[in-house]
């Protein structure tokens, strides 16, 4: 089940990318990643992370997981 999730996870981050504050480059998920916030969306739990695409997918409604910013 996880793994499906974060196959959904890396897809819907293709089709919506955040951006590079500095270069603009486009930025996605990873594998690791998306199985991260999928296994994170199971558990309910919240995960803390320093990484802003993570929280731009939460704030989206792309993904139900409890990101915390550093």
């Amino acid at each position: 089940a996880d793994m499906i999730r974060a196959a959904e996870l890396l897809e819907v981050s293709q089709a919506h990318p955040g951006r590079h504050p500095s270069t603009g480059d486009p930025l996605t998920l990873s594998l690791a990643d998306a199985l991260i916030l999928a296994v994170t969306e199971r558990l309910g739990l919240k995960v803390l992370t320093g990484d802003r695409y993570w929280s731009q997918l939460a704030t989206d409604g792309h993904t139900s997981a409890v990101v915390v910013q550093l």
